[in-house]
C-alpha cells in the first residue's frame, strides 16, 4: 500500500520553509526586473528597485494624492 507523505513531518516543515525562503525573495526580484523592463519597453524610464518611505510611486496612475477618487 502507498503511503502520502505526512507534510507536518520536520523534514516536510523544513523544506517548506526553505522553500519560502528562497522563493519569497526570487519572486518579488522577478516581479522588480519584469515591471522595469515593461516600463522601459512601454517608452517609460526606469525608477529603480525602490521608492522611498516619503515619496508615492508615479504608477498609481499619476495622482497626487491617494484619495484621488472620492475628490
Amino acid at each position: 500500500m502507498h503511503r502520502r507523505p505526512d507534510p507536518m513531518t520536520p523534514t516536510g516543515l523544513l523544506a517548506s520553509a526553505l522553500a519560502a525562503a528562497i522563493g519569497l525573495p526570487l519572486s518579488l526580484f522577478t516581479a522588480t526586473i519584469g515591471q522595469g523592463i515593461g516600463a522601459l519597453l512601454a517608452g517609460g524610464g526606469w525608477i529603480g528597485l525602490c521608492v522611498g518611505w516619503d515619496r508615492q510611486a508615479w504608477a498609481l496612475v499619476n495622482q497626487p494624492v491617494l484619495n484621488f477618487a472620492s475628490l
